[in-house]
């Protein structure tokens, strides 16, 4: 117990009343908590004595402490001659208190009148109780049942254990709050990097101290152990995708990580919807190395092997733990001229337009998004949109229904989904016909680049505009939520839940002026007596204010709160926090954080543009290099004189591991000009039969249109992009011998060993199938001559009228499927329709 020596002081005359002589002087002879004194509710005091006045016109008691300062009892009210009520003040340290009273000019003093204790936390509940010598371990602290203690603040809370430069001394280690609640604290232990001689010992368990700032703590007797080592963890797994053809041939998965044992177990697992969790596939795992895994199943496998759906996650599992290391995932392509169209789909909220540019992207913890960006519609004004739509990716399940894919209602034979806007994070100008590209960075997240197209007034343009996927790593960590009773506030019984988002200012370099994704919903619930809540965060870096969101179960108001500037300390003292109180006197605006999968503010790359004008274009990521081919440019510009249909290449490159995009420069030009085209990618990971080799890499430029007039000779033109030696310099294409119909408006990918391609000919819809890279078995690498062959249309399980009309939709291959949205009918009007290939 933290004592310290106070008086109180009962004073009835702030400002120095007088009193007549006559009044009998009022005496305090005892304080009391018949409750006992708690950290997270109101505390009553009974102040007993003689000759308290029913007419005093004022009263005040203070703690005063033995250097000077004070602390005033609030709300002191009369109750007889002999009693007064007060209310104790919260965040009042324990200790041993005196008293002074003064009424109307009478003043009474009771030395070491009032001893302040509070209860302690118990022996705290640690889940997990146990932590990793290499890896950092979240690990929650919870007061038992049994005890009646409450966190008033951020506690002090520290490991007693050994590292391995000191064996046999046992050293405070502090463990970083993450986050406290009344009747609960969330800590990290830290683990280590090599050489890692600062390690904790493996063993235990090793006693946890947990001190509040009010001066209580935990009983000894909470604890922690040590574990030698780290849990699993995975980086990449290989093939990414297969067919069911290969799966009946016998699979072999090759799983990267690190801190694999010989306890450790590859299993499938589906990631179906309503698919019970329990369900998953064990495959026979041989252990390599501590970072390779290499996990078999047999040719047919049977039983939960069969792998019947489309996705699985890869999943590593320590055997008698609760150890375990998710990755996703594996695609399973189906049977060959086979393809299953999940339609009718209606996003509801989805500008209706065509022409969009769209990319699916992936957050920081592998959430993936699909994006839709800018577009040419009939209902806006003007037509050329700068909206970004957003909605969550993970697939269609085997029977077509889109429970991943957003909040959906079965409307009739349809189901009609939400989409929400991102309507903080526009285009920086309104364009169609621009395209786009995502780029994933390994521990960081996804950046979304948008390139080209035609503004408002008919432009064709060449600026490069970026944002990227919003981390949920950035939001705000808020380290303490608590009730606090008394002291004014006027928030009603009942549970309330806070977020908290950072804005950054104009000159932020990544997000300028826009904001953080808001942290996780905390709850905190307040007693009958209802009251305030404290909230503390910790400063986050670059900056400049904060947002605090209410959200509340009707009829309560939710929504943004409050609005405050970052303190001065958060710019000199990181560490310090940020601290907000909510009494209850502000009304939420109906204005909501921002959804998972929103994106930081665009910006224009300064230094980074396309060497010429282009609308209409294609383009395609590549290992590290960005290409953009063909398209259209309107004239007016030295790159671009006249208006004209485009053949040219051009690059540009970004550093291994990293967001960040070189200029474009110039590489090479296919062998005729084209628009309204797809440039299709096939490698190891879109054809692994046909092209096993990593390094291998090739571009299709299929269909399109110069100048109105569909491209007939040839449809498909293809070169080589990437080799064992690196990057192709320049792009050299040759005529690919597929006997395709000319088409335009339409899309084409490489999935599953097969380039499909849909589009409108002269007069029809075509949905058909071409072989990649028909080599025979002894070339070690394809050519452009192994490119080619008689397409065959694709039966799909179900027709649309919809799918057949649509012209210019936009289409992006995430996993085994193609997602194809928006365009307009033959007839009618533009399309929210999403239709999902699954191949």
């Amino acid at each position: 117990m933290r004592t310290s020596a106070f008086r109180i002081v009962l004073s009835v005359a702030l400002l120095g009343l007088s009193a007549c002589d006559e009044d009998p002087t009022p005496s305090l002879s005892r304080i009391t908590a018949p409750g006992g004194f708690h950290a997270d509710r109101v505390v009553p005091l009974r102040l007993e004595g003689r000759d308290f006045d029913a007419e005093a016109s004022s009263n005040l008691a203070l703690l005063v402490a033995a250097d000077g300062s004070t602390r005033a009892l609030l709300e002191v009210t009369y109750v007889s001659g002999t009693q007064l009520s007060a209310v104790f003040p919260p965040d009042t340290p324990e200790g041993t208190y005196d008293v002074v009273l003064s009424s109307d000019g009478h003043r009474s003093e009771l030395k070491a009148g009032l001893e302040v204790s509070y209860p302690d936390l118990g022996v705290l509940v640690a889940e997990p109780a146990t932590a990793w010598e290499l890896r950092e371990q979240v690990v929650t602290l919870r007061v038992p049942d049994s005890a009646e203690g409450a966190f008033s603040s951020v506690p002090r809370v520290v490991l007693l254990a050994p590292r391995r430069n000191e064996p046999g001394r046992a050293v405070e280690v502090p463990l970083r709050v993450l986050r406290v609640q009344n009747q609960e604290v969330v800590v990290a232990v830290p683990g280590c990097t090599a050489p890692c001689e600062d390690a904790l010992v493996p063993g235990g368990p090793y006693p946890v101290r947990v001190e509040d700032p009010l001066g209580f703590g935990a009983l000894e007797g909470t604890a922690l152990t040590m574990r030698a080592g780290g849990p699993p963890a995975i980086t990449s797994v290989t093939p990414a995708e297969v067919t069911r053809e290969q799966i009946a041939a016998g699979l072999t998965l090759t799983v990267e990580g690190r801190d694999f044992t010989t306890d450790d177990t590859v299993r499938l697992r589906a990631s179906e919807p309503g698919t019970p969790p329990e369900w998953s596939c064990a495959l026979e795992t041989t252990r390599l190395s501590e970072t390779r895994l290499v996990a078999t199943l047999p040719p047919n496998p049977t039983g939960d092997c069969a792998l019947t759906l489309d996705f699985y996650l890869v999943r590593v599992e320590r055997t008698g733990t609760s150890d375990a290391a998710s990755f996703s995932g594996l695609t399973v392509h189906g049977a060959l001229n086979s393809v299953r169209i999940s339609g009718g789909i209606i996003w509801s909220d989805l500008h209706r337009a065509d022409r969009y540019a769209a990319v699916v992207a992936t957050d920081d913890q592998g959430h993936p998004y699909l994006y839709t960006l800018g577009g040419d519609s009939d209902f806006a004004t003007p037509n050329d949109l700068t909206a970004t739509d957003v909605v969550r990716v993970v697939g269609i399940s085997s029977t077509h229904e889109p429970q991943s894919l957003g909040k959906c209602r079965r409307q009739g034979p349809t189901y009609v989904c939400e989409t929400p806007h991102l309507g903080r994070s526009p285009l920086p100008v309104a364009r169609h016909g621009a395209t786009a590209i995502a780029r994933l960075v390994p521990g960081d997240t996804s950046y979304i680049y948008v390139m080209g197209g035609t503004d408002s007034q008919g432009k064709a343009l060449s600026d490069v505009a970026r944002a990227h996927v919003l981390r949920t790593a950035d939001a705000p960590r808020v380290q303490g939520l608590l009730a606090r009773y008394g002291g004014g506030g006027t928030l009603s019984a009942g549970t309330l839940r806070y977020r908290v988002s950072a804005l950054f200012p104009a000159a932020h370099a990544s997000n300028p002026g826009g904001e953080s994704l808001a942290s996780p919903a905390l709850s905190v619930s307040l007693g009958e007596d209802g009251g305030q809540v404290r909230m503390q965060w910790a400063c986050v870096p670059g900056a400049d204010r904060y947002r605090v969101y209410r959200l509340a179960d009707a009829p309560s108001a939710s929504g943004l709160l409050a609005e405050i500037d970052a303190p001065a300390s958060c710019g000199t003292q990181p560490s310090s926090g940020v601290t907000f109180e909510d009494t209850g006197s502000a009304t939420p605006s109906d204005e909501q954080p921002l959804i998972p999968g929103a994106l930081s503010r665009w910006t224009n790359l300064p230094g980074v543009a396309l060497t010429v004008e282009r609308a209409d274009a294609a383009a395609r990521l590549v290992g590290d290099t960005v290409y953009v081919a063909g398209g259209e440019c309107t004239g007016g510009s030295s790159a671009c004189p006249t208006a004209t249909p485009l053949s040219s290449v051009e690059k540009a490159s970004f550093a291994p591991g990293s967001g960040e995009l070189g200029p474009f420069t110039s590489a090479g030009a296919m062998l005729q000009p084209r628009a309204r085209f797809s440039l299709a990618l096939a490698d190891a990971r879109t054809a692994p039969a046909h092209i096993p080799d990593g390094s291998e890499a090739w571009l299709l430029a299929v269909g399109g249109d110069a100048g109105g007039t569909l491209v007939a000779s040839p449809v498909v033109e293809v070169a080589r992009a990437h080799a064992a030696s690196g990057p192709a310099p320049t792009l050299s294409f040759s005529p690919a011998a597929y006997a395709l119909a000319p088409r335009t408006e339409g899309w084409a990918e490489v999935v599953g060993n097969r380039l499909v391609s849909m589009g409108h000919t002269a007069d029809d819809y075509v949905l058909e199938a071409s072989p990649v890279c028909s080599r025979d078995g002894t070339a070690a690498v394809c050519a452009a001559g192994a490119f080619g062959g008689e397409p065959q249309p694709l039966d799909s399980d179900i027709q649309h009228r919809e799918v057949q009309g649509r012209r210019y939709p936009t289409a992006v291959q995430f996993r085994g499927s193609v997602y194809e949205v928006g365009g307009y009918w033959r007839e009618g009007p533009q399309s929210q329709g999403l239709f999902v290939y699954d191949f």
